[in-house]
């Protein structure tokens, strides 16, 4: 039944009651009615309820996707930055240990060419 047709049918069994026409059947409707009356207002408004959980809930949904994403930005950015110094860091030991080398390598050279020497011309 429509609110409109609920109403009218209330107002009736209403007048049957003040002219006092109402029978225990005429009171028991006019009951049912009320009742149904409450169901449907209590049916508008939870779905109302409803309504504003799931826009709420649709909310805090991209509202927490979005905060992943910043979040994930940020670790991502410290592990670009971290990974910057340990390369960094791998360069300045690569370049000693070249430079170690060199030094010993400059040092040897001329028991190098020496050593070469006998072995080519010996004596």
């Amino acid at each position: 039944m429509t609110e409109k047709g609920h109403e009218v049918e209330k107002i009736k069994l209403h007048r049957q009651i003040a002219e006092g026409t109402a029978t225990p059947l005429v009171r028991l409707r006019e009951k049912e009615l009320e009742l149904q009356g409450k169901l449907m207002e209590a049916r508008k408004e939870a779905e109302i309820i409803v309504a504003e959980a799931r826009k709420k809930a649709t909310e805090i949904k991209r509202r927490a996707e979005e905060e992943a994403i910043i979040e994930a930005q940020k670790y991502y950015q410290g592990e670009v930055e971290k990974t910057r110094k340990e390369a960094e860091e791998i360069r300045k030991t690569v370049k000693k240990d070249i430079d170690q080398i060199k030094k010993v390598g400059e040092k040897n050279l001329q028991k190098a060419v020496d050593l070469v020497t006998k072995i080519v011309i010996p004596g």
